[in-house]
């Protein structure tokens, strides 16, 4: 079976053997990292102002006090743990010389363990997992069919996939 895709789609492939990414890539992750660093300054400066504010006693009083600030305290933490990670994954293949791994093998398949409209089942290449809606249209996926799918190194984010053969 002859492998048949668009000239734009195999110079990204291109690009992906040789561990690079293509412009398009390159922004992508670079704007992903861009405002998950951003969201991070975001969050220290509010800490920051948080923290001003009470030690000039600012702080809310009583019951209704302390529930905001718990309300807050929770936000806040899911907000920055949130933008960490992100950041934490996508900063480090914005920066990386050689961001692009790659994953070989037999195509397989795996359910969800819970029923996911959106998401019923999981392509699996190797060691590598995906989404079957984001594999390129003009790549016939076979069950049992050699595979290699090239990723982001750090945020693991799907590139792009060939067959083998």
């Amino acid at each position: 079976m002859e492998f048949q895709a668009d000239p734009a789609y195999i110079a990204q492939l291109e690009a992906n053997r040789s561990g690079q990414f293509t412009p398009r890539q390159r922004l992508t992750v670079s704007i992903a990292a861009l405002v998950t660093s951003l969201g991070l300054i975001v969050m220290c400066a509010i800490l920051t102002a948080i923290a001003a504010a009470a030690a000039q006693g600012l702080a809310f009083t009583g019951i209704v006090g302390a529930l905001f600030f718990i309300f807050f305290l929770l936000t806040y933490l899911y907000m920055v743990v949130t933008f960490y990670v992100n950041a934490r994954a996508f900063v480090p293949d914005a920066l990386s010389r050689n961001p692009v791994r790659v994953a070989q093998g037999e195509l397989r398949t795996q359910k969800a363990q819970r029923d996911r409209d959106e998401l019923p089942f999981s392509f699996i290449v190797g060691d590598y997992s995906f989404a079957p809606f984001i594999v390129p249209f003009e790549i016939k996926m076979e069950k049992g069919r050699r595979y290699r799918v090239y990723y982001a190194a750090h945020s693991r984010m799907f590139l792009g996939i060939e067959p083998e053969d």
